[in-house]
């Protein structure tokens, strides 16, 4: 099924070059409008990525993405997040379930279903653990670096 959605989307995209990006006049009418509602003025470096068309580009000095279906339709936004500008109630919750780890890559999650912070526990000599958290610091997801690369 994945190799299926994989070539839809090659197959989509026919300028795309080796590595998925592809240039902006190739970006269907129906993405580069509901991209530039939901972020005016900004500029998008494009690339095809697990069936899904996705922008990457900076917005107050932080890396973000969106990832929108062919047709134009949002599925996420992801924003990088400073460890230090990450609400108390998830550093509490990281601090009392993950005393021995520490955080990387955190981000700011949207979909149209839901908002949460997601990011990897690392810990010397032990699998990273892939966590998803409420604002508020309930735990939402966790699973290891193991079942996360299978």
């Amino acid at each position: 099924m994945f190799m299926g959605m994989a070539f839809m989307a090659l197959a989509k995209c026919n300028e795309c070059n080796d590595d998925g990006n592809f240039p902006q006049k190739s970006v269907p009418q129906a993405i580069r409008k509901a991209f530039e509602k939901k972020f005016p003025e900004q500029t998008a470096k494009w690339e095809a990525d697990d069936g899904l068309i996705k922008a990457e580009f900076w917005k107050n000095s932080l890396e973000m993405e969106v990832w929108f279906t062919w047709e134009g339709e949002w599925v996420r936004t992801e924003r990088e997040v400073s460890v230090y500008n990450l609400p108390e109630p998830v550093k509490t919750t990281i601090k009392s379930k993950f005393p021995d780890y520490r955080i990387g890559a955190p981000r700011w999650v949207e979909t149209p279903q839901d908002s949460f912070y997601e990011m990897e526990i690392k810990r010397r000599g032990a699998p990273d653990i892939y966590v998803k958290i409420s604002k508020n610091g309930g735990i939402l997801q966790e699973f290891c670096e193991d079942v996360y690369n299978r």
